[in-house]
């Protein structure tokens, strides 16, 4: 692009600025400019008022489009980029410090970084950025729709989170759903380390609606969460690899602690009063526990550490949902309702003969468990017969 003529252009006709090209997915000048690299062509166009975050067809801001190419994803047309180019870090530093927060400058910067930095390092890269902007220690990431201590929580950084709590993290945070910190841990089965065309829907809103949806939901829902193709390694990974308590390998570099670690800590920063909140569902941390953590051993381990720290296991949802209809739901009968059903001090005494507020009672739940199992049965049965088409 030849940015004389551009430059004349907007001149006799401003609004080309700000307007996306019909023609090539609704890309802006912003966009061209940084797939070019052209970092000059970017601070005239920040001079000139020009949105620098503006959303192509694809919902791709010029940062989106520039590290895509940078990072080897996709070739970058000449006309287009400069003879498909792809070292494009010039540009996205100056889009990062130009138009981006704090935290998201941490987010997409780990994107550049090759390899992965150890938690010392981490930590340091981090109190630098909020350092020089210690107003920017709760700005969002976007596309995430999260501030950055909720990244960490469901990241599992503890050393991370220890720094946030001790300069101005809000411990206190709660999403658009009401959810609280323990309730967002664990939505950490939903694995946030995803490829970035993944955080950039094809339309907005569906990510965001995905963000706000409650940790309970209709059955299906939860159904279609659970019985997913891949639940049963995601399952066998977090027994394996995130115990209630310790941590190794690359757990100990990395400064990734075990969700009971980082469940501790919060319980312990907040004094304990995170584990009575509900969400906008009047879901306490430990019902979205039951229902979100995948593996149940993992599941019952945590809600151990919940109970111990005073959480009222017999608390009802709205729907008059309990935690051991939670549990049923998730994993059918087990030593987890074993352990919901004792009474003081071994258990937390839950009533075997509950109701939810539509008169279901536990046989209720765990035929709906029965039900999903014997679904996910028949569609591995389908899968392998389209298999066997196939050969």
């Amino acid at each position: 692009m030849e940015w004389d003529k551009v430059k004349d252009m907007t001149r006799r006709e401003n609004d080309l600025l700000r307007t996306a090209d019909k023609n090539r997915d609704g890309w802006t000048l912003a966009h061209y400019a940084a797939v070019q690299n052209n970092v000059s062509a970017l601070t005239w166009l920040k001079g000139e008022g020009a949105p620098l975050r503006q959303r192509s067809l694809q919902n791709r801001t010029p940062l989106h489009e520039a590290m895509r190419i940078h990072q080897g994803r996709i070739e970058v047309s000449p006309k287009r980029g400069s003879g498909g180019a792809r070292d494009l870090k010039d540009a996205i530093e100056f889009l990062l410090q130009n138009a981006y927060t704090a935290a998201e400058r941490l987010y997409y910067g780990e994107g550049l970084t090759e390899g992965e930095e150890d938690a010392q390092q981490r930590v340091q890269t981090m109190e630098r950025e909020f350092t020089a902007h210690p107003d920017e220690v709760n700005s969002m990431i976007e596309d995430l729709e999260l501030p950055w201590i909720v990244y960490c929580t469901q990241e599992r950084r503890l050393p991370d989170l220890k720094w946030l709590v001790a300069h101005g993290g809000d411990i206190a945070h709660r999403d658009n759903s009401g959810h609280t910190l323990l309730h967002l841990l664990f939505y950490a089965e939903e694995d946030l380390d995803t490829e970035l065309d993944d955080l950039i829907p094809e339309n907005d809103g569906d990510h965001q609606q995905q963000q706000q949806q409650g940790a309970g939901g209709d059955p299906e829902a939860r159904k279609a969460r659970r019985h997913q193709p891949d639940a049963a390694e995601a399952s066998a990974s977090a027994s394996a690899s995130a115990s209630a308590s310790g941590s190794g390998g690359r757990e100990a570099s990395s400064g990734i602690a075990s969700p009971g670690d980082v469940l501790e800590f919060l319980i312990e920063a907040t004094q304990g009063e995170l584990v009575y909140a509900r969400n906008t569902d009047g879901e306490t941390p430990a019902m979205v526990c039951a229902d979100r953590v995948l593996d149940p051993s993992l599941a019952l381990d945590l809600l151990k550490i919940l109970h111990k720290a005073g959480a009222d296991m017999k608390a009802v949802s709205a729907d008059g949902v309990t935690v051991p209809m939670r549990l049923a739901q998730s994993f059918g009968d087990g030593p987890w309702l074993e352990w919901a059903f004792k009474q003081p001090p071994e258990g937390p005494g839950c009533d075997r003969e509950a109701k939810d507020f539509k008169g279901n009672d536990l046989s209720y739940y765990l035929a709906v468990y029965a039900e999903n199992e014997m679904d996910s049965l028949s569609s591995g049965d389908e899968d392998e017969d389209d298999d066997d088409d196939d050969i």
